[in-house]
């Protein structure tokens, strides 16, 4: 079975950044915020439902996320990465295969 997404490749986060001028959240705290923001609003869930879901994450702390680090250039080339990522893995698996 071919593994569609390397997650280890893909640093996709590293292109929300905070639309102030300094950070306050590590990147290692920042991380699993925003991909639950992003997984609440591309399965249409809502960030309400994803905060009361999980016990880590208050709906306030991603609706701040939300609203600092998202933003069309970011999400834009977040999506860039992670496709150019899956293809790479894909084409990568491809020619393996052919080469048996």
């Amino acid at each position: 079975m071919t593994k569609l997404y390397d997650r280890d490749r893909a640093d996709f986060t590293r292109f929300f950044t905070h639309s102030g001028t300094k950070e306050v959240r590590s990147r290692e705290t920042l991380r699993p915020l925003l991909i639950l923001d992003l997984f609440a609003g591309g399965t249409n869930t809502g960030i309400k439902r994803v905060a009361n879901a999980n016990d880590r994450y208050s709906y306030e702390e991603l609706l701040y996320v939300r609203k600092t680090y998202f933003s069309p250039e970011a999400l834009r080339n977040a999506n860039v990465e992670t496709n150019a990522v899956c293809i790479y893995s894909q084409n990568k698996s491809f020619s393996t295969r052919l080469q048996r």
